[in-house]
């Protein structure tokens, strides 16, 4: 069955732009959230919308998949 959209694809372009940010994850952390501090109120609350909703369902998707 094919997929509706590119998401696996992306997801590989969202791991290498994570790569791209530090080599360990507390230096992407670091580096993704200093750019929020540069933004208004309401579009970090947009991208923390947004972020909370992807890791909610990839969290799930794992889950699924492992048990598969």
């Amino acid at each position: 069955m094919r997929s509706k959209s590119d998401f696996w694809l992306d997801l590989h372009r969202v791991a290498e732009d994570l790569e791209k940010e530090g080599t360990t994850d507390e230096e992407r952390i670091a580096s993704l959230t200093s750019v929020l501090d540069g933004l208004t109120p309401a579009a970090c609350g947009v991208y923390l919308e947004t972020l909370a909703r992807v890791v909610t369902s990839l969290n799930e998707l794992l889950a699924r998949c492992k048990t598969r």
